[in-house]
Parts: C-alpha cells; sequence; structure tokens
C-alpha cells in the first residue's frame, strides 16, 4: 500500500548513483561540524539559546566529532560513487578509505578509528554495547588527543590537537582532492 511511486523509484536510483549528491551531504555534515567548533568557544551562545545556567558549550564535543567522521564517511562514499561503485553500508573509516584506493597517512589510521567510534555510539550514546568498547575507545581517545610526559614519575598529559578544526578539514581537504580527481565536473 506505501509503495513508492515511479517517480520516487527514479530520485531515488538518481541520488543513490550520482556522486554530487553524497559530497554536498558531506560538505554539509562538514559546515554542521565547523558551526559547532566555533560555537565550543563561544558559552554566550549557550544563554542565547536558552539551555540553561552554567551550560557549557564544550559539552558537544563528542557531537562535533561524531559530524567530523560522518562527514569523512560520505566523502569517502562519495569516492566510491564516483567510481560507479555502490558504497558499501559500513561506518570504519579505515576499511572506507582502503576500499575507495585512497592514501592514508600512518598518523591518520589511529584518527579515523577514533572518528568511527564517535560515529558508532560516543557521539550518540553515553555508552556503547560493550565494556570492552568502551574501554578501548577511551585508551585510543587518550592515544590520538594527549601525548604523554614523564615528569617526576608522574605522566603529564599535554592535549594534542589531532581533532581541532584545521586537521579534521586538513583530512577533509586531502579526501576532497581525491574525489575531485576521480569526479570530473
Amino acid at each position: 500500500m506505501n509503495d513508492p511511486s515511479v517517480g520516487e523509484v527514479d530520485r531515488f536510483n538518481m541520488l543513490e548513483g550520482a556522486p554530487m549528491p553524497w559530497f554536498n551531504k558531506s560538505s554539509d555534515l562538514r559546515a554542521s561540524a565547523g558551526a559547532l567548533w566555533m560555537a565550543m568557544g563561544n558559552n554566550c551562545l549557550a544563554q542565547q539559546l536558552s539551555l540553561g545556567e552554567g551550560f557549557d558549550m564544550s559539552a558537544v564535543w563528542p557531537v562535533y566529532l561524531l559530524l567530523c567522521g560522518m562527514s569523512l564517511e560520505l566523502l569517502y562514499k562519495a569516492i566510491w560513487v564516483a567510481e560507479r561503485k555502490k558504497p558499501e553500508q559500513i561506518h570504519k573509516l579505515i576499511d572506507l578509505v582502503k576500499a575507495a584506493g585512497l592514501p592514508m597517512k600512518p598518523s591518520s589510521e589511529d584518527t579515523l578509528t577514533l572518528l568511527t567510534g564517535c560515529v558508532e555510539w560516543w557521539g550518540r550514546y553515553p555508552v556503547p554495547k560493550g565494556k570492552k568498547s568502551f574501554h578501548d575507545f577511551h585508551t585510543l581517545y587518550k592515544k590520538v588527543m594527549y601525548t604523554t610526559n614523564k615528569f617526576r614519575g608522574f605522566d603529564i598529559l599535554k592535549a594534542t590537537d589531532a581533532l581541532s578544526w584545521e586537521s579534521f578539514n586538513e583530512l577533509w581537504t586531502e579526501a576532497q582532492v581525491q574525489f575531485f580527481r576521480k569526479y570530473q565536473l
């Protein structure tokens, strides 16, 4: 009874196989991540949005990372579509990069794995499906987001800029270049 009309099926097929809608959705998610990045530095915004007394905009950090990961996922899938391939229904960014045949810096592997965790759960839920995933994610988070120095027998953590807007944008721009190499306007 709720069968899609012929026009809806045609539109679905067109969108599924056209690289630019995939790229555009990736770009929209990137822009949204950028808006959150800017919002995290503006606690007056919390007041303007009536989010409650004392709401700290840095609380949206996991959602920022979710949008970064989703944006990269869509961009990698756009590359597949540009090659006339149907993208697989997976979220693991490293697998998507490899399947798309993209170059990947060894230093990006942990970052992409971390962003995968953000897409799968940290940007949406308080906990993953299991305790081991929780432990593994937070171990990797510490590895990616901090450097550890010893001082008088203590570990001193120093934040990295691994997932700052600039670092994320560099990852995204590298993939964008690959997309346009495969998709000639």
